[in-house]
């Protein structure tokens, strides 16, 4: 195997960018729920769920 040629290798990246993926993931998951938290009572209501749903009282604290 011919290891002289490293250059298609990837390059160590610092912190900086890990931190700055995760925090555009999480701020386009916020701008997500701008546009759906107000609507998660009237259509989470109406979906057919099948019969291993938890009941509504496991999750209350999210209510």
């Amino acid at each position: 195997m011919d290891t002289s040629n490293r250059s298609s290798l990837p390059t160590r990246r610092p912190y900086s960018t890990l931190a700055g993926a995760i925090l555009v993931s999480e701020l386009l998951g916020a701008l997500g729920t701008v546009f759906t938290a107000s609507q998660i009572n009237t259509w989470y209501a109406t979906l057919a769920k099948p019969a291993f749903n938890p009941p509504n009282w496991v999750f209350a604290l999210g209510q």
